[in-house]
């Protein structure tokens, strides 16, 4: 989801994060790192989780395992946010970014604990509300059709976990509330 955030701020708001200031080739290399952090290596850690027994499934549909894995998960956006915020300039407001998603990642370990929250509505959420509060604050007039396509866009992943069975009405919606309420005030303080 980062990956996507910052390939929307790129596209359609650059000033806002100081992203219009990167070459294309040092933006190219900056948008994989973070792929790397946000989506690869999570993926490979659960896929390693399975193959090890730490979880039952790669959906992580048991919720005592969720937290463990929403942890570890958390680590690899840490040590990116972190690094990104030593090197300063133009990459730190992205840190900033990282540590919205990690107050969100982190919040789930603990919600997980006694609720199976949806983890994808909750993180598109946070999308979502981060882009819509950058509109608001940096007046980015640029970023509304963006954000009708993430609202569009969050109705079709909650509806789809609701078909899949994937989780309650419950868990979607309180995916959706606790990403749009960590995406809108990590955005208002830290940017």
């Amino acid at each position: 989801m980062p990956t996507y955030l910052v390939l929307i701020l790129k596209a359609f708001a650059p000033l806002s994060l100081f992203y219009s200031f990167f070459t294309l080739k040092s933006f190219a290399v900056f948008i994989s790192i973070i792929f790397l952090y946000t989506a690869v290596f999570p993926i490979l850690l659960v896929f390693w989780l399975n193959k090890t027994k730490s979880v039952s499934n790669i959906e992580i549909s048991n919720t005592k395992e969720r937290p463990k894995v929403y942890l570890i998960t958390s680590g690899f956006f840490i040590s990116l946010g972190y690094f990104f915020y030593s090197k300063g300039g133009l990459l730190e407001p992205t840190s900033f970014l990282i540590a919205i998603m990690v107050v969100n990642i982190l919040g789930l370990a603990v919600f997980s604990i006694r609720e199976k929250i949806s983890a994808h509505a909750s993180a598109l959420a946070c999308i979502l509300a981060v882009t819509a509060t950058v509109y608001i604050k940096f007046v980015e007039q640029n970023l509304y059709l963006p954000i009708l396509g993430l609202i569009l866009l969050l109705g079709i992943l909650s509806s789809s976990r609701l078909i899949l069975g994937a989780h309650t009405l419950k868990q979607v919606i309180l995916g959706i509330v606790w990403g749009v309420f960590t995406g809108v005030l990590g955005t208002i303080y830290l940017l």
